[in-house]
């Protein structure tokens, strides 16, 4: 059982490192490499309104007594 749990362990820290060293290159693509976006990274404005959150999941400021405005 002992056994199990590091190896299951391991492959938890190996998963963790792959999916940071994924977003590093990426980080490196845009900053030292001076990444731009190319026309098919770029959305229009009406595609980026579908994918917008909806008017009623929008939540409501608080005033700095705690009443919502």
């Amino acid at each position: 059982m002992k056994n199990m749990q590091s190896t299951d362990r391991s492959q938890i820290k190996w998963i963790s490192d792959f999916i940071w060293n994924i977003a590093d290159d990426r980080l490196c693509d845009v900053y030292e490499r001076g990444w731009q976006p190319g026309p098919d990274d770029v959305e229009d404005d009406a595609a980026l309104v579908a994918l917008g959150d909806d008017a009623g999941d929008v939540t409501q400021k608080e005033d700095g007594d705690g009443e919502e405005s």
